[in-house]
């Protein structure tokens, strides 16, 4: 099977196993992009909690992802970026897990996860920024993690591959990241 169909039989499975995730449209808004959820992020981000820290911060991802939603232009360093790899020599980046960064005042998350075609984003797991800093091996934990929640979903199939950003995001985009 593949792996789009693969992705909405979880999404329409009873719970879902995946869940979509649709900003507030206005207007002439509408779907240009695509972003599926793991069900425990999906919950997070739903989920209004005590604490307006933390309420504004999930209010701020949820702009930030109906930006990539919506079509907005986006880029490849400051809204999301691909992670590198620093156990490899040299850094790779062949995995394909991005971090999407959303850059609001403190405290910050990077979200993690991979393409699944080309302007399809499933999105796996998040960390505090400040904890990501600690050390590099932090950043290895989430791509692990990232991969660790695709291959729960798809098994061997891999993630959407490529060399360009166009590859991954087929318009409104901007290549700045020169480490790819």
């Amino acid at each position: 099977m593949s792996t789009l169909l693969t992705l909405l039989e979880h999404e329409r499975a009873t719970p879902p196993r995946l869940r979509r995730f649709h900003p507030r449209f206005q207007g002439k808004e509408g779907e240009r992009r695509m972003m599926t959820v793991v069900p425990d992020l999906f919950d997070w981000l739903h989920t209004p909690v005590t604490g307006e820290s933390l309420n504004r911060v999930k209010a701020q991802a949820r702009t930030h992802f109906g930006q990539f939603v919506k079509g907005a232009h986006i880029d490849d360093l400051y809204f999301m970026k691909r992670v590198e790899d620093r156990r490899c020599s040299p850094v790779s980046f062949s995995h394909e897990v991005w971090a999407i960064s959303p850059r609001f005042p403190p405290p910050q998350y990077r979200y993690f996860g991979v393409f699944v075609s080309q302007n399809w984003f499933l999105l796996c797991n998040k960390q505090f920024r400040d904890r990501l800093e600690e050390h590099d091996n932090r950043w290895h934990v989430e791509i692990d993690k990232a991969l660790g929640i695709w291959a729960h979903f798809f098994g061997s199939n891999l993630p959407h591959q490529g060399s360009q950003l166009h590859q991954y995001v087929s318009h409104n985009a901007d290549h700045c990241d020169d480490r790819w």
